[in-house]
């Protein structure tokens, strides 16, 4: 995948990269802004703090580690996989009601875009259009 987004970057093909962010949200063809220079920085803090757990887990007893340590990368990890009917199911058994699939940009949370929690300034889903998003009360 990093071969491809280099060849659209490098070529320039803004088909291509309007497929790629539509379905991903990642920007190919724009140049580097002050709040990506932020999650560039991010990532690199993200990526030192990693190294520095890989040098303290192998400072840990063998028979210790893996009680001690989550062998996972650092940022959002996933326990579990859901579709909607799966997660419906499952909020259903927690006694959620009112359970609705929804847009990124749906909410019955008053302001919900504003937070942009799941939605970029300009608009557009910060994930793409592939995300599930599920509301439910309590």
């Amino acid at each position: 995948m990093g071969e491809m987004f280099s060849q659209i970057a490098s070529t320039k093909n803004k088909n291509l990269a309007d497929y790629v962010l539509s379905r991903t949200g990642d920007e190919l063809l724009n140049e580097i802004k002050p709040k990506q220079k932020k999650i560039i920085y991010d990532k690199v803090k993200n990526k030192l703090l990693y190294s520095y757990l890989k040098i303290v887990r192998l400072l840990i007893p063998k028979n210790l580690r893996d009680l001690i340590f989550v062998n996972t990368s650092i940022g959002e990890k996933h326990q579990w996989m859901y579709d909607r009917f799966s997660l419906k199911k499952k909020l259903s058994d927690l006694e959620f009601k009112n359970i609705m699939v929804r847009n990124y940009n749906e909410s019955d949370i008053a302001h919900f875009n504003s937070y942009f929690l799941d939605i970029k300034e300009d608009g557009t889903p910060c994930k793409g259009i592939s995300s599930l998003y599920i509301e439910g009360k309590k």
